[in-house]
């Protein structure tokens, strides 16, 4: 059974790849097209322009879409066997995506402090001892990082919705047993 759904999964995972490559190959072209309007035909070419831009921000939100769905599968068990997984969470554990997360952790906590900061303050104040901590941890070379901590925290970082750092509908609890699992799968606890 978790062959079949692993199966679909990886099928999604490559319509969405593929639809990303051909937005961004659609966009290109486009962005060709405009160019030879303005030299070819000048009056044409604000509203191929403007074709230019949409196809353009389709294949961001293609690429943003197509990430987002793979952060949440590589989270799934099942979808450890799928290579575009597997590829993705080897990512996660480089020691520049670390120090990037342990950089996104250090500016949501300073940013925090602001008046227009999106996140939940209270909370950042509640657990910043930990959320400091993981950011060091990350930070280290020497300490080892299970890549399933990686992609909790950094969907605990980016995952507004899904994050009890940005949503108030959350509780600390959650926030915390999050901590918790992250904390788990860094250092000494994990298992590679």
């Amino acid at each position: 059974m978790h062959s079949a759904i692993a199966e679909a999964t990886a099928g999604r995972l490559e319509r969405a790849h593929r639809f990303f490559i051909n937005a961004s190959a659609l966009a290109a072209v486009s962005f060709i097209g405009t160019a030879a309007s303005l030299v070819l035909m000048p009056s044409v070419a604000a509203p191929i322009a403007f074709l230019t831009l949409v196809e353009c921000l389709v294949a961001a939100c293609a690429y943003y879409a197509s990430l987002d769905l793979l952060q949440q599968v590589a989270a799934e068990p099942y979808a450890q066997a799928i290579p575009a997984v597997q590829v993705y969470r080897a990512k996660l554990v480089r020691q520049s995506q670390r120090n990037r997360l342990a950089a996104s952790i250090d500016s949501l906590i300073s940013d925090s402090q602001s008046p227009g900061s999106c996140c939940l303050s209270d909370r950042i104040r509640l657990v910043e001892d930990q959320l400091r901590a993981i950011s060091c941890d990350l930070a280290t070379p020497e300490v080892p990082v299970h890549s399933g901590s990686a992609l909790m925290c950094l969907r605990l970082l980016t995952a507004g919705a899904e994050s009890p750092l940005f949503n108030p509908n959350l509780t600390v609890e959650q926030l915390r047993a999050t901590l918790l699992r992250i904390s788990y799968g860094i250092g000494k606890n994990t298992a590679a």
